[in-house]
């Protein structure tokens, strides 16, 4: 499976939506457009974390940095490497 839709697969089970709604915004496009706010968004980084197997630093948290699919792909591969 692709980070892509891993990421995609961690933010629809978080929210508790049909994978297929994600699908309907750009990935350029705020998450908050399908219903992501502080709350979830927390929740969402500690899934990621967890997924993935790596921390994001306390200047990466803020949700300007990681309010997109594109976003949360770019940061997640230079972790992995």
């Amino acid at each position: 499976m692709e980070l892509t839709e891993r990421i995609e697969n961690i933010i629809t089970s978080v929210l508790k939506m049909e994978p297929e709604k994600i699908k309907e915004i750009s990935q350029d496009e705020t998450l908050n457009r399908i219903g992501v706010d502080s709350v979830n968004f927390i929740e969402i980084v500690i899934s990621l974390e967890d997924e993935f197997g790596i921390a994001f630093e306390d200047d990466e948290l803020l949700l300007q940095n990681l309010n997109t699919i594109n976003k949360l792909q770019k940061i997640i591969g230079d972790k992995l490497g």
